[in-house]
């Protein structure tokens, strides 16, 4: 793999100001969330502007990578990350790349049943509506790559141990998998029941 050290300054700058700008929008719609008690956990559509957050900043880190980095080149980004342009055909972290068609089909559903159930409530605790956006988020992210590509732009690669290369999207839906592993663990069991009524007493 080619590696492009004398990368251009302008396109370093815009690349680098998005990324950034991911990143501070992140902690802003992240941080209400760790607020009990406010109206921030209990408004579904707050969860759904989570989860289009999400699908808007990896698409346009996706785009930037695409337009600044030519294919199969890395570029230093942090201590320990590179910028890989890669295409992925498969799933998340290069998964069963041989059958695109049926990872476009399966993402697409899985992105359905994911705001069915953020707009139901299914999981009405917060974590578990961070856990169901940050998945629905990267699902969408990724459901769109294959859908107008036929492949996902990846462009995360670790420099200090030998791993796949990732994007956005896969690290939506690696966090929201382990919190939603979090939040079974936690309530499975206590969500949805209902303290008896008391009886009234004369």
């Amino acid at each position: 793999m080619a590696r492009q050290r004398s990368f251009s300054v302008k396109k370093c700058i815009v690349l680098v100001a998005g990324l950034r700008a991911g990143h501070r929008l992140g902690i802003a719609l992240f941080l209400p969330y760790f607020l009990p008690g406010t109206l921030w956990t209990k408004q579904k559509e707050l969860f759904l502007l989570l989860a289009a957050a999400l699908v808007a900043v990896d698409q346009v880190v996706k785009y930037l990578v695409r337009a600044g980095i030519p294919l199969h080149t890395a570029v230093d980004f942090l201590p320990g990350l590179d910028l890989t342009y890669v295409q992925n055909t498969g799933a998340a972290f290069s998964l069963f790349s041989q059958h695109t068609w049926l990872l476009t089909l399966l993402s697409g559903v899985v992105s359905v049943v994911l705001v069915i159930c953020l707009g139901k409530r299914v999981l009405p605790h917060w974590s578990g509506m961070l856990a169901l956006a940050l998945l629905l988020g990267g699902a969408v992210g990724n459901f769109i790559d294959r859908l107008l590509f036929g492949f996902v732009t990846d462009m995360f690669a670790t420099t200090f141990v030998n791993f796949a290369v990732f994007n956005v999207a896969d690290v939506g839906v690696v966090l929201g998998g382990v919190l939603l592993c979090l939040h079974l663990i936690v309530f499975f069991g206590r969500e949805g029941k209902k303290e008896p009524d008391k009886e009234e007493t004369p």
